[in-house]
């Protein structure tokens, strides 16, 4: 019987299909506002400002008073566009301008006054990076404030038909696909052919919407959206397709599983949204990019969620609406027991395509040319999308180098003339390692209002000539302590293996310097006042050949409890540290590792205990809580001068390093930059302090990476260990920060390697020490 579709019939007789055309309306105006965004928006976050009350500011720019702020730091492409700030400005006068810098300079794009909401137009003369909107006051007083920015492309006529015409053609097929393609089901032989149509559709239609939404509520982004992809290079297509390929076959994984578009659309937006909300809180919280691999330490992260803020941005709530309108606009009846004969084959086949995937990504990144000298996941996330940026992370076990053999170990030791380390003779200082939890340089990533610096004893302290004070670059950024351990104690590079190796691949007998020292008859202690099982340190660090461990309850029953926010202050981990150093063998040096736990997170108690306030000019979203951090910090300076002290009382020699681990979870909250490079650098920089007994004048080295840490320290004192810390100590590597910039200094830097062979051949002897048969022990 021939099935007869009227409009009439439709809208008369199916209300659930009236309820369905208007979940379709409201999925068309998404698209309409979402898929062609017509404007993005950059929060006072996005810039480096000052914030200036009853006008006082420094000269800094030649024939002006002072910048306001300035940033944020994007590319655009060519093209005309409408600028608007948003704020207040009482100043007499002040100068706003638009530029951006090349080889050839620097060029201005607009120039004017800040008058908040007026809509600014500007064009660029071709593809431009680095763009700044900057905001200069040149005399007058008045309250002054920056909110955001908001940048819109004029779009040409031609292109809103374009937009018109799809967003027609998207009514129409997913109409026919809800209401029309299934009937034909009622024809013989057409059961197939409307099920694939519809599949198809829905298909499309997600794609076309997870694939852009998911991307950019997941990470920050410099573009504007789909539209300029229709001028994308060849690159930025190949970008999409992946991204297109990991969303497209975990969605046929779902559809395969449950039979059903509607399932599988919602199991799909519930696991997007998910993942896009461990992005953002990950990135907002610690200051850098998730990576999979962090869902290993989910159970102990789990235990310190309190110290973190959690944020769910209404981006993620459109998704789920989104989600929820797929759902009801392409509902059936799941197929349990029927259709198994093509869902067998499609959940193989979209296995496959995933599988496919992920072991060729790196070789499709490579055909589009867009591998960069070094693996950078910041760079990732921002520039190839949330989806490739998690794949490119997930697990994927260590491929051994291709030249990995015995002979290739050998000629990289002799090339470099290492050879068997001397030890007979050597004097045996006792090592302190102590790994300060949380602590940082806040001034580096925001502007100091705060009414006394925490580390102004330690600064002073540095004038000593026993005492080196510099900058410690750390792995990790807002979390991952254990990362910077591995690093520490063993020399290899995290981004050698990516995941984490402290986890996943430290093993029984693994070469590390707490084994050497131990073969050259030390005593080895590790003291750490939390539990044991927290990041598997009471295995991890029996693995590394630790003598004696100390936890939280190991602790001496002497030492006092003060804590902070639940935490043992500094203090009692230095209170274990000097029992166990009066109580160890004084003929037999000594090493430690203690890791603090103070400075972790929250800091909502309140901690006053040297009264340093903000000033009423701090751009801090949660002022007392950052106050409690400051106070904290110098509590840990202080306790770290009363420790330097006690070993300046000892007859033996010493030699105590000190550093901060990471950057505070709270570094999200402290108005920081990131779009601009600076930021992007020093928010992995911490305080390194190095004091000695020994009259040893440490070389000269304002910056050390934590895997440099270990070969600067035994150079110093002169002291061979083993092969692999001697080649280290002769041929010293680039400190490179997590965001792929290689670090020379405060403020210099740059994005290329001195020596690409020199970090080849420090994988190889890695590979060889870690995973492979240990040629250059022999």
């Amino acid at each position: 019987m021939c099935y007869n579709f009227t409009m009439k019939a439709y809208l008369t007789g199916h209300k659930f299909n009236i309820l369905r055309a208007a979940c379709l309306i409201l999925l068309i105006l998404f698209f309409q506002y979402v898929f062609f965004p017509l404007s993005i928006v950059y929060p006072s976050n996005c810039f480096h400002s000052t914030f200036v009350e009853n006008l006082s500011v420094l000269s800094t720019v030649s024939g002006e008073s002072g910048y306001f702020s300035f940033g944020p730091y994007i590319s655009l492409e060519k093209g005309d566009y409408f600028l608007t700030l948003y704020g207040t400005n009482e100043c007499s006068n002040t100068i706003m301008d638009i530029i951006y810098s090349d080889e050839d300079g620097q060029h201005t794009l607009y120039e004017g006054s800040y008058i908040p909401k007026q809509k600014i137009s500007f064009s660029t003369p071709s593809a431009v990076e680095n763009v700044e909107f900057r905001i200069f006051i040149t005399e007058g007083n008045g309250a002054i404030s920056f909110d955001e920015a908001l940048l819109t492309p004029k779009t040409p006529i031609s292109f809103r038909i374009i937009q018109l015409l799809l967003n027609l053609l998207f009514i129409a097929l997913t109409f026919i696909a809800c209401e029309c393609i299934p009937k034909l089901s009622d024809q013989k032989g057409l059961l197939y052919v409307s099920r694939f149509l519809t599949f198809i559709v829905g298909l499309c239609c997600i794609l076309i919407f997870w694939v852009h939404y998911f991307d950019l509520i997941g990470t920050s982004y410099d573009q504007l959206g789909l539209p300029h992809i229709l001028e994308a290079t060849r690159a930025e297509w190949g970008m999409l397709l992946i991204n297109i390929l990991i969303i497209g076959s975990i969605w046929l994984i779902f559809l395969a599983f449950f039979g059903n578009i509607a399932l599988a659309s919602a199991a799909e937006g519930i696991l997007l949204t998910f993942l896009s909300l461990v992005s953002i809180n990950f990135y907002i919280n610690r200051g850098e990019s998730f990576e999979f691999t962090q869902f290993l330490l989910a159970r102990d992260a789990a235990k310190v969620l309190g110290g973190y803020d959690l944020h769910f941005p209404i981006a993620c709530l459109k998704l789920l609406s989104v989600t929820c309108l797929f759902c009801f606009a392409f509902y059936r009846k799941p197929i349990w027991k029927k259709g198994i004969v093509w869902r067998i084959p499609l959940l193989a086949g979209s296995v496959f395509l995933l599988t496919f995937t992920f072991h060729h990504v790196d070789s499709f990144i490579h055909f589009f040319g867009e591998e960069p000298a070094f693996f950078s996941i910041d760079e990732y996330y921002r520039q190839k999308g949330l989806a490739l940026g998690l794949m490119r992370t997930f697990p994927r076990g260590v491929d051994m180098p291709e030249d990995y053999s015995k002979e290739a170990v050998s000629n990289v030791l002799k090339s470099y003339n290492v050879s068997s380390a001397d030890i007979s003779d050597q004097e045996l200082p006792d090592i302190i390692y102590i790994q300060c939890e949380s602590l940082f340089f806040p001034e580096l990533v925001t502007d100091p209002y705060w009414s006394e610096d925490p580390y102004e004893e330690l600064w002073n302290a540095a004038e000593s000539d026993d005492v080196s004070f510099g900058y410690f670059i750390s792995p990790r950024c807002g979390g991952g302590t254990c990362d910077v351990e591995y690093e520490v104690l063993t020399g290899y590079r995290l981004s050698n293996t990516g995941g984490s190796p402290f986890r996943e691949y430290i093993r029984e007998d693994e070469p590390n310097l707490v084994r050497s020292l131990d073969a050259l008859g030390y005593t080895t202690t590790a003291i750490h006042p939390n539990v044991g099982e927290f990041f598997g340190r009471n295995r991890i660090y029996r693995c590394l050949g630790f003598q004696n461990t100390y936890f939280k309850s190991d602790l001496d029953p002497s030492i006092p409890e003060e804590k902070i926010n639940g935490w043992y202050t500094d203090k009692a981990a230095y209170r274990q540290l000097m029992i166990d150093y009066e109580q160890h063998d004084p003929a037999k040096p000594y090493f430690a590792h203690v890791v603090t736990t103070q400075n972790h997170g929250s800091y909502f108690e309140t901690f006053d205990k040297y009264g340093i306030t903000l000033n009423e000019n701090a751009n801090n979203t949660m002022p007392e809580d950052f106050e409690n951090y400051l106070n904290a910090a110098k509590y840990s300076a202080e306790s770290l001068l009363a420790l330097t002290e006690y070993f300046k009382q000892v007859d033996h020699d010493v030699i105590l390093v000190f550093w901060g681990d990471h950057a505070p979870a709270y570094i999200g909250l402290l108005g920081v930059n990131e779009t601009l490079p600076e930021t992007t650098v020093q928010e992995y920089f911490t305080p390194f302090y190095i004091w000695n007994n020994m009259g040893i004048e440490f070389p000269d080295k304002e910056v050390v990476a934590a895997y440099n840490v270990t070969p600067y320290v035994l150079d110093g004192c002169a002291l061979s260990i083993d092969n692999y810390f001697d080649f280290l100590i002769d041929n010293p590597r680039d400190n490179i920060t997590p965001s792929a910039y290689v670090v020379h200094g405060l403020g210099s830097y740059d994005t290329v390697i001195t020596n690409p062979e020199l970090l080849h051949d420090d994988w190889l002897l890695q590979y060889d020490r870690m995973f492979g048969k240990q040629y250059s022990m022999e």
